[in-house]
Parts: C-alpha cells; structure tokens; sequence
C-alpha cells in the first residue's frame, strides 16, 4: 500500500522550499527523479512505494538521502557516474 510511515521528518521547510524550486528548473529527468525521491521520502512514503514508482532500488534512494544530508542540493544533483 502507497499509505505513510511514522517516520520524522528528514528535511526542514528551507530545505523543501529549495528542492521544489530546483524542481521547476531541472531539465534532466534522472535528476527530477532524485529530488522527487528525497521529497516523498520526507513526506514519509515508503522506500518500496517510491523506488516502484520511480523504477529505482532502495539502495539508490539511501544514496540520494545520504548525498543530499551531506552535500545539499549540490551533492544530489552532481552526476558523479562517469560512462564506460
């Protein structure tokens, strides 16, 4: 089911406020999809319900939290995979 965790909150109202903002600009989907993810987990939406809605894996979505508690938006949104 798609229903809320009890989980606290991960960002503050500063920080959602950034993320939709980047939100509107973004052109790159990967990207959107990275900062659609950390929102709905803020939101407290399952791990499982938002990798099966963004076609992503639980372990990706951590990375994403960890990166942007880390870095900020910055850090989200540097592509660091380098194409083989």
């Amino acid at each position: 089911m798609w229903s809320h965790s009890l989980m606290p909150k991960l960002l503050n109202n500063e920080q959602v406020l950034v993320l939709k903002e980047a939100h509107k600009k973004i052109r790159d989907k990967r990207l959107a999809d990275r900062i659609k993810a950390v929102l709905s987990l803020n939101e407290g939406f399952k791990y499982e319900y938002i990798a099966k809605i963004l076609l992503l894996n639980e372990v990706t979505l951590n990375r994403y939290i960890k990166r942007f508690k880390a870095e900020g938006i910055k850090g989200l949104l540097e592509m660091k995979y380098k194409g083989g």
